[in-house]
C-alpha cells in the first residue's frame, strides 16, 4: 500500500509482539527498496489502560474517518480469558496435577532417550537401489502419518477441553464418549502406523538377528507408550495452565492518522 501517499508503494508489517512497522519505498515502483522502518504502533504490554494490541498484530489501512488518510484497522490473537481467583480446592487439584505432570514429562524423556539409543547401530552399507526403496516406503508412511496427526489433535483438544466443564450435561458426555472412542481408534492407527515405520526407520543393521529384535522391541516400546502419555499430558494441562481454553477474546484497535506517518490509536473492541 502507498502510505505515505508518493507514488510509491511502501510496506506495513504487523509482529508477533503486536507492533506495526513501517518500511517506507525509497527506490521506485519496479524496483523497490525499503528504507529502515519506523514503528508505527508500539510493542504489545502486559497490563494497562492503554496498552498496545497483543500477540500477532493483523493489520488493515482504510480511511476510517474519511479525512483522506489512510489509518490502521489493528486486529491481535485472539486470547484465552485468565483464570482469576482459583477456589481453594481447585488449587489443590492445580498442586497434584503439576506434579503428575513432571512424572509424565520424566517418563517421556525417557522415552525418547531409548528410542534414540535404539537408532544407533552398525548399519550395513546399502545399494543406491535399495536406499531408493526405503525412502520411498518412508515417504508413504509419513504421508499417512500427516493425515493422522491433525485429527488426533483436534480430537485431543476437544476433549480437554470438555473434561475442564465444572458440569458436563448431558450432549457434552455424549461427546466425551465418542472422542474417547476415536482417540482409541486414533491410538490403534498410529501403532499401525509406527510398526510399518520400524524396518524403513534406518539402514538395516549389520546384527545378529537376535539383538536386531531385541532393538526393534525399544523402538516399538516407545511407540506404544507414547500415545497414552500424550493424551494425559494434555489432559492435565488444561488443569494447570492458567487461563481458561473455553473462554477466548480478542480486540480490534483503530489508530487515527495524526500526520503523514503517525497514527494515533483508540482502542475498540
Amino acid at each position: 500500500m502507498d502510505w505515505d501517499s508518493d507514488g510509491r508503494v511502501d510496506l506495513l508489517l504487523g509482529c508477533g509482539d503486536g507492533s506495526v512497522l513501517f518500511y517506507k519505498n525509497i527506490g521506485t515502483a519496479k524496483e523497490p527498496k525499503l528504507a529502515q522502518s519506523q514503528t508505527l504502533v508500539a510493542a504489545g504490554k502486559a497490563a494497562g489502560a492503554k496498552i498496545a494490541p497483543g500477540m500477532r498484530a493483523k493489520i488493515c489501512a482504510v480511511d476510517w474517518n474519511g479525512d483522506g488518510r489512510l489509518d490502521l484497522l489493528v486486529g491481535d490473537f485472539c486470547m484465552y480469558e485468565a483464570k482469576i481467583d482459583v477456589p481453594e480446592n481447585q488449587r489443590k487439584a492445580v498442586a497434584k496435577a503439576r506434579e503428575q505432570q513432571k512424572e509424565i514429562e520424566k517418563k517421556l524423556n525417557e522415552l525418547r532417550k531409548t528410542y534414540r539409543a535404539a537408532l544407533d547401530g552398525p548399519s550395513k552399507k546399502e545399494t543406491p537401489a535399495e536406499i531408493a526403496v526405503r525412502k520411498k516406503k518412508l515417504r508413504e508412511i509419513a504421508e499417512q502419518y500427516e493425515d493422522f496427526e491433525p485429527n488426533f489433535e483436534r480430537a485431543l483438544a476437544r476433549l480437554a477441553k470438555l473434561s475442564r466443564l465444572a458440569k458436563a450435561g448431558v450432549e457434552e458426555k455424549k461427546e466425551i464418549v465418542i472422542l474417547r472412542r476415536e482417540l482409541n481408534a486414533i491410538e490403534k492407527k498410529y501403532v499401525e502406523i509406527m510398526e510399518a515405520l520400524l524396518p524403513y526407520e534406518t539402514a538395516p543393521f549389520d546384527e545378529p538377528a537376535e539383538k536386531s529384535k531385541a532393538r526393534r522391541e525399544k523402538m516399538r516400546g516407545y511407540n506404544t507408550q507414547l500415545f497414552p502419555l500424550r493424551v494425559e499430558a494434555a489432559l492435565l494441562a488444561e488443569i494447570t495452565r492458567p487461563y481458561d481454553s473455553n473462554q477466548m477474546a480478542g480486540s480490534v484497535w483503530l489508530y487515527l492518522r495524526q500526520d503523514a506517518t503517525t497514527p494515533k490509536a483508540q482502542r475498540r473492541r
